[in-house]
């Protein structure tokens, strides 16, 4: 009986190779699902924006020269087929915009909630709206019958993105604005070194004073008080990460380390701070211009719903805003951290 049991318990434990080729399984996966989201958000992008480029030149051609009209706008339809796709592409980001939102919500990041609990409406109208641009090219190519709703929500859902793609704009550029101006462009006596280290430490880390207070509000309850450190830590990063980006947080969480470590090292901290206001001047600059390419899409867009205006003003601030977008895709994914004096600096680093 008790060799009968202990057989059992043996063969209740899953195998060394059982538990290696489930690893391996999940290691696959997790490439699997990582070049997907490099397709998506890289390779996707310069795709959709070539043929939207492409869409657009072909328009302002058929605007022009009357006579190509015709062709012009059935290749126009068969480029805009292709949305079949990018509508799929964001419908799949969606999981992943809810679980930044639970995430948000976990961690008490009350202006991450309401971003993201935006996002949750933006989502699904960006993806509606890349839809009504494939069944509006199928349709003009007889694949399907008209359906004369699309043209009525098409406009309303477009400025709806566009607006709201213009206010984040300007609101995450002013965020950035202050983290810049928070960041001085180089240190010189002690004094400075020492406030500079205060204010990253504010940025990335709980405070002696924050964990002070904590612990005094949850006094004898060591597991919560745990809990309510890791939440404060992680709601700084998580809006540290959003208000600038992963490589700015980098920088700073270097920069930081390297004043606890080498505080008298001034030539090295002043190269990462020139290194970090690099990075943000390159942020900056980059969004203004794609910000006031959404602005000009959006005023274009409603002035030709209120007013006559030229044929070609839609096509060409299109074809100009496509541009732009993608040259920014290119830059930041790209040259966005060349030049700098130390580009490992944007690296991850325990501290």
């Amino acid at each position: 009986m008790a060799a009968r049991v202990e057989l059992n318990t043996m063969g209740s434990q899953p195998s060394d190779s059982f538990v290696h080729s489930e690893k391996k399984g999940h290691l696959t996966w997790k490439k699997v699902d990582q070049y997907f989201a490099t397709f998506r958000d890289v390779l996707w992008s310069y795709i959709k924006n070539s043929y939207q480029i492409a869409r657009r030149g072909m328009k302002i051609v058929a605007v022009k020269i009357p006579r190509f009209e015709p062709k012009m706008l059935k290749a126009i339809a068969a480029l805009g087929l292709a949305h079949a796709i990018n509508t799929a592409l964001i419908l799949s980001k969606y999981p992943s915009t809810v679980k930044s939102f639970l995430q948000n919500l976990s961690i008490q990041d009350i202006e991450g909630v309401v971003l993201s609990g935006i996002s949750l409406i933006m989502n699904p109208l960006d993806a509606v709206d890349s839809g009504i641009t494939f069944l509006t090219s199928a349709t003009t190519l007889g694949l399907f019958p008209v359906v004369t709703v699309f043209s009525i929500i098409a406009l309303p859902i477009a400025l709806a993105l566009l607006g709201y793609g213009s206010l984040r704009g300007v609101y995450d550029l002013v965020r950035l604005g202050i983290h810049k101006h928070q960041s001085p462009k180089q240190v010189k006596t002690m004094e400075e070194i020492q406030k500079l280290k205060l204010s990253l430490e504010k940025k990335l880390r709980v405070t002696a004073l924050e964990q002070s207070k904590i612990e005094s509000k949850y006094r004898g309850d060591a597991e919560k008080i745990d809990r309510k450190i890791e939440v404060l830590k992680a709601r700084k990063i998580n809006i540290l990460t959003r208000q600038t980006d992963k490589k700015v947080v980098n920088v700073m969480t270097n920069l930081l380390s390297q004043l606890e470590n080498e505080p008298d090292n001034l030539t090295e901290i002043n190269g990462t701070l020139s290194d970090l206001h690099s990075l943000m001047n390159r942020k900056i600059t980059v969004g203004v211009i794609g910000t006031c390419a959404n602005i000009a899409m959006f005023t274009t867009l409603a002035a030709a719903a209120a007013f006559p205006i030229s044929s070609l003003a839609v096509p060409v601030v299109a074809l100009v805003r496509h541009a732009i977008v993608m040259g920014k895709s290119i830059y930041m994914n790209h040259f966005y951290t060349a030049g700098l004096k130390n580009p490992e600096i944007t690296k991850s680093k325990v501290i």
